[in-house]
């Protein structure tokens, strides 16, 4: 049934126009280019989870929908947040544009809501 899931979900990247180098990013795992956290994010059909350690504080797990825009661009929503204090909150969203694929890396932008954005990069494992 997970295999028939799978080629479902990729026929449908497929009529929504995705092209294979951006379906690559819509599922799996991956870390962040500049190595400074410890965070692993997972994206799973619609949902994506975030998990990272600062210090001695416990793990913190953010738990969020993703609405895919188009082929180069997602909005995340905070859906829950497990394990220690964040700057992030249920409800909080922001839209991340990829403006870049370059082998396993996907760079992109985000900004949030209250107008703060940033460039970043995932690296798919």
């Amino acid at each position: 049934m997970k295999y028939f899931s799978l080629i479902l979900f990729n026929f449908a990247l497929t009529l929504h126009g995705y092209s294979q180098e951006y379906k690559n990013f819509v599922q799996g795992k991956f870390i962040y280019c500049n190595q400074e956290t410890n965070a692993v994010i997972t994206f799973k059909g619609s949902k994506m989870i975030e998990e990272y350690k600062l210090g001695n504080q416990p793990t913190i797990k953010i738990i969020s929908k993703v609405k895919w825009l188009s082929e180069k661009s997602y909005q995340v929503t905070a859906v829950k947040i497990q394990g220690g204090p964040t700057e992030f909150k249920p409800g909080d969203s922001f839209i991340v544009n990829i403006f870049k694929i370059e082998g396993n890396k996907m760079l992109f932008s985000y900004e949030f809501d209250d107008g703060f954005s940033d460039n970043e990069c995932f690296i798919k494992e």
